[in-house]
C-alpha cells in the first residue's frame, strides 16, 4: 500500500517553450515586437544620465552667485529706483534670468513705459478729487461774516427758490 501523503500524479506543468507553439503568428509577432521594444528601452534608460538624489527636507538651496562682482553692482545700480513690485516685472520680462538679462531689460523702452504708465496711474488713483460745485466748499470766516451782517435768512430764501425752480433734484 501507498502512503496517504504520497504525491499524487504530477500534472503536466506548462514550460514557456511548451506554450509558444499554441501561439498564432499575429501573437507571435506581437510578443517578438514587444521584446524588441522592450530591449530598446531597456538600452535607451541605461543611456540616460541618473538622476540626482532628492534634497532633503532640511537641505537648504545653493545660490550661484556671480563670477564678477561689477555685474551685481551694474544691476543693483540698475534697479535702485524701482520698488519691489517694478522690480519683478522687470525680471518677468527680461530675455534671460542672468544679470545681462535683468539689465537690458530695465533699459529696454517697452518697460519702461509700462513703469511709467503704472506710476501715473497710481497717482491719478491716490489724488483727492477738487469739490465737483463752489457750494461744496465751505469757508468758516464767509459763514461768520454772513452771520453778522444778518443776511442768513437772505442766503436761505435764495437757496430755497432756486431748488424749487430745479424741483428738488439736488437735495
Amino acid at each position: 500500500m501507498e502512503p496517504d501523503n504520497a504525491p499524487n500524479e504530477a500534472e503536466p506543468v506548462e514550460t514557456p517553450n511548451e506554450a509558444e507553439p499554441s501561439l498564432t503568428k499575429e501573437q507571435k509577432s506581437k510578443l517578438d515586437s514587444f521584446d524588441r521594444i522592450y530591449a530598446e528601452n531597456k538600452e535607451l534608460k541605461a543611456k540616460l544620465p541618473k538622476p540626482e538624489p532628492a534634497k532633503a527636507a532640511g537641505e537648504v538651496e545653493e545660490w550661484v552667485a556671480a563670477q564678477d562682482p561689477l555685474e551685481v553692482v551694474k544691476l543693483g545700480k540698475a534697479l535702485k529706483d524701482y520698488s519691489d513690485e517694478e522690480t519683478e516685472f522687470i525680471i518677468r520680462n527680461s530675455p534671460s534670468k542672468n544679470i545681462e538679462g535683468i539689465v537690458k531689460a530695465e533699459k529696454d523702452p517697452w518697460v519702461q513705459a509700462a513703469i511709467k504708465s503704472q506710476r501715473e496711474k497710481v497717482e491719478r488713483e491716490s489724488k483727492i478729487p477738487e469739490p465737483s460745485s463752489p457750494s461744496a466748499t465751505f469757508n468758516k470766516e464767509d459763514a461768520v461774516k454772513t452771520v453778522k451782517e444778518g443776511k442768513v435768512a437772505e442766503i436761505v430764501a435764495k437757496k430755497m427758490a432756486e431748488l424749487e425752480r430745479k424741483g428738488g433734484e439736488e437735495i
